[in-house]
């Protein structure tokens, strides 16, 4: 299990982003995985990646450069993926676009990974389309995140899915 020092303890060293800057971190443990999201992310202008094979490497690498975008995998073999992504959730700077990906995702862990500040909770294999445009969705959101009340939204989804019996 990873362990992260509580906040108060952390000394946050990443250098702020320059202007412009898109930094993205790809956390999966498949590299078959990590090159095709890294394909992907170049498609759409998205050059400045960095790559982690476990979340213990995810982790060293987000104490040390900000990143407004996060693809992180849940099925990780030597870490629990649901305390990552809560640790990737409490990171300052807050990461403005988490997306979550893997095997056997369900919609409650859409829900949940909702509330842990995903903005989308995919199943492998990805569905290039839908991959595509929530990428163009992130290149475009990142400016506008801050400025949005994401509470109700959030409520109502939960309720949906709650209706739906998920």
């Amino acid at each position: 299990m990873i362990q992260m020092p509580p906040p108060s303890q952390r000394r946050w060293i990443c250098r702020p982003p320059e202007r412009g800057e898109f930094a993205v971190l790809v956390a999966d443990a498949d590299s078959g995985a990590r090159l095709y999201l890294r394909a992907k992310l170049a498609r759409e202008g998205l050059m400045q990646v960095d790559e982690a094979s476990t979340g213990a490497e995810a982790l060293q690498l987000l104490e040390t450069r900000c990143y407004k975008l996060i693809i992180l995998d849940l099925d990780f073999p030597d870490t629990d993926s649901w305390q990552l992504v809560r640790q990737v959730g409490e990171s300052r700077p807050a990461v403005d676009f988490l997306l979550l990906t893997g095997s056997h995702v369900s919609r409650l862990d859409g829900v949940r990974g909702w509330f842990a500040g995903a903005r989308a909770c995919m199943r492998k294999p990805l569905h290039p389309g839908q991959l595509k445009q929530l990428l163009r969705n992130a290149h475009r959101a990142i400016p506008f995140l801050l400025q949005c009340d994401m509470s109700l939204p959030r409520l109502a989804v939960l309720q949906h899915c709650l209706r739906q019996g998920a």
